[in-house]
């Protein structure tokens, strides 16, 4: 029996051995790169949880296959330490001791070697030849020396040649899904599920009695289930639900899955007519039930109703639903490491599991390092159902950094949208991100991330880190709001965002909603720009006379601008609107600029309408300087060419009389 001595030692080792297969992962994801932060951060990681293993001795392990056993006796079952040990296994490695904590330097020398193709490590003799024993090695492999094993005897065994053969089949899940369905045929989707189930019986039943206990064949079951058409893959499952109590093969399937799989599985099977929380109520009642399956299926079943993620209405679940996926901490980022460790077993690459797995282990205090490594993830996710949960995933975390104010965590997630982000790897990719963005900015939300004594654009501040998907998600949440305060909170916010993403504007200015068009007149026009004022011009054109207003007020916004007079003349000659001629005509008496004055002049000389006409003799009088003056003067004389009309002559001279004070 281990004494606790050992019991406290081979609590440190497993930690240690986690590591170093998500260093492997990251490795291997960049070979012969030791400065990526997913590796720098990794070689820390393994540095300090070396230390702690080493506080009770040397550290000294057995592999067996896909599992490491200590003097205390085999260590708990992941899938990092499989992947790991059969890593080392496949290439000859027996016994691993850790005697100090390995720097950077032999680590990459490390990895580099169990990176080797396996016949080019069998042919040099196996790791231990390539990585001899060497006075103050940190990690040696092979060593001689007592065995990890109390059994002196014992050494790992051998897998027989047609179950290596058996094995390498599972480990390629979708062509042995697709044998599975050879000879089948009809219609795959409404198959009969007993062939399938037979076919899997004959397959384990290849394997020795207890031969999972080394070689995980129930998970890889579990991956080739997941292979099969959508209703056909139901059905199988359905069938191991009801088989669960007296079928040892159903057992063992459903026995490997974890809490949050098989919740998953639960709430999928509700596309069949079946009620999940039911199914979940009878396999907790089971002998060996579950702790917190009812209220995590309950949960997906909300959740994926509301948001499509396992996460909504989690919080008093509790954090030991599953050591094996849930792995909690007060890391803000453990959503996103749960769902990427729910499907660390999915991946069809070891690497990127290894980094979904490094998620738990990350200290809350270091989020950007956390951050950096989701980034790399996001970048490699191949599979777009699994990327676009795990982008909403993301959104979601930007949404509580946004609303908390943590201006430090929101720019560390929001690098993936910078030029060297996620966002920006290829278009594909990208429209991921724009979608769970648009999905995360709703009405509520932004209504929700306002305080009632700030301007909105401090909220803006926070919303430009997103980038010009705020733009358009805010011009959408206004183009609905009926309340007219909530209108001018999110008027406030478009011109903090604006400046960096006029394009999105613009193209808001062809909106078929007319009031759409006006908001994307108003914002440019409080924004600027050199060509605001052709945009201005542009929109004075549009049918609705409500936007041709905005565009005046636009205009008027850009009266510095040399062509905003004559701009303004000619909507104002060929205005049919009122309102908006009117508009128009003060917004060019309002101008300072000399020209301004020419075109009123210009207007009151040569208008059809005598309407017109007097309406640029009152803005010219309402002008100040002696520039105006003079222009009433000599549009009220008789000499001037051409000559006004008598009663334009006679009303210029009353104006110019009202403004020298002369009755």
């Amino acid at each position: 029996m281990a004494g606790p001595a050992e019991d406290t030692q081979q609590d440190a080792v497993v930690p240690l051995l986690r590591q170093l297969s998500v260093g492997l992962g990251a490795y291997r994801l960049y070979p012969d790169e030791p400065d990526r932060p997913a590796f720098v951060a990794a070689a820390e990681r393994i540095a300090e949880a070396a230390r702690r293993a080493l506080a009770g001795g040397p550290v000294d392990v057995e592999i067996q296959g896909h599992r490491f056993r200590s003097a205390s006796g085999p260590l708990p079952d992941s899938e990092l330490l499989r992947r790991l040990a059969l890593c080392c296994y496949e290439r000859g490695v027996e016994r691993m001791q850790v005697r100090r904590p390995p720097d950077p330097d032999e680590l990459m020398h490390l990895y580099r070697t169990l990176g080797m193709p396996i016949y080019a490590i069998r042919e040099a003799g196996g790791v231990p030849a390539l990585l001899p024993p060497a006075e103050g090695a940190a990690i040696a492999f092979g060593e001689l020396g007592p065995l990890a094993s109390p059994d002196s005897d014992r050494r790992p065994e051998e897998l027989p040649a047609e179950q290596l053969e058996l094995w390498s089949q599972l480990r390629d899940p979708v062509t042995l899904a697709a044998s599975l369905l050879t000879g089948i045929g009809g219609d795959l989707e409404d198959s009969d599920p007993t062939p399938v189930l037979e076919r899997l019986e004959a397959m384990v039943s290849t394997f020795p009695e207890g031969l999972p206990e080394h070689v995980d064949v129930y998970y890889r079951l579990q991956e080739v289930i997941l292979q099969l058409p959508t209703t056909l893959r139901r059905r199988v499952m359905a069938s191991l639900l009801e088989r669960h109590r007296y079928d040892p093969v159903a057992q063992r399937v459903i026995g490997t899955m974890s809490n949050a799989e098989l919740a998953r599985t639960l709430v999928d099977l509700r596309e069949d007519g079946q009620d999940p929380i039911k199914l979940a109520e009878r396999l907790a009642a089971a002998p060996g039930s579950r702790a917190h399956l009812v209220e995590l299926t309950t949960a997906l079943a909300r959740g994926h109703e509301d948001a499509g993620t396992i996460m909504v209405g989690l919080e008093n679940v509790g954090t030991e639903i599953d050591d094996r996926v849930w792995e909690r901490s007060a890391s803000v980022l453990e959503t996103v490491s749960d769902l990427l460790a729910r499907d660390l077993r999915a991946t069809q690459t070891e690497d990127i599991g290894s980094i979904r797995g490094a998620f738990p282990e990350h200290s809350p205090a270091d989020p950007q390092a956390a951050v950096t490594v989701l980034d790399d993830y996001l970048k490699l996710e191949a599979d777009d159902d699994l990327l676009d949960q795990i982008v909403e995933l993301w959104a979601h975390e930007v949404g509580e950094a946004i609303r908390r104010r943590d201006e430090s965590l929101l720019s560390a997630l929001t690098a993936s949208l910078g030029p060297d982000g996620a966002a920006h790897a290829d278009p594909r990719r990208a429209t991921y991100f724009d979608a769970a963005l648009l999905r995360l900015l709703s009405s509520s939300f932004l209504a929700s991330i306002g305080r009632p004594e700030e301007e909105p654009g401090e909220s803006a501040a926070l919303l430009a880190k997103l980038g010009p998907v705020a733009v358009d998600a805010i011009f959408d949440v206004l183009a609905e709001e009926p309340d007219r305060a909530a209108r001018a909170r999110l008027l406030g916010m478009l011109r903090t965002l604006a400046p960096p993403s006029l394009d999105r504007i613009v193209r808001r200015l062809s909106d078929p909603r007319w009031w759409v068009v006006r908001n994307a007149v108003h914002i440019l026009a409080r924004v600027g720009g050199p060509d605001v004022p052709r945009l201005m011009a542009e929109a004075a054109g549009h049918p609705m006379p409500a936007v041709r207003r905005e565009a005046v007020r636009g205009l008027a916004a850009s009266g510095t601008d040399p062509s905003v007079p004559s701009l303004l003349r000619q909507i104002a000659e060929s205005e049919q609107d009122d309102e908006v001629r009117a508009a128009a005509m003060n917004a060019l008496g309002g101008l300072a600029a000399p020209s301004a004055l020419e075109e009123l002049i210009g207007i009151a000389r040569s208008s059809s309408s005598r309407r017109l006409q007097g309406a640029a003799l009152a803005e010219i009088a309402g002008r100040a300087g002696d520039d105006a003056r003079k222009a009433l003067d000599l549009l009220g004389s008789r000499r001037h060419r051409p000559r006004l009309p008598r009663a334009l002559r006679k009303e210029a001279r009353g104006l110019a009389a009202q403004r020298s004070g002369t009755p």
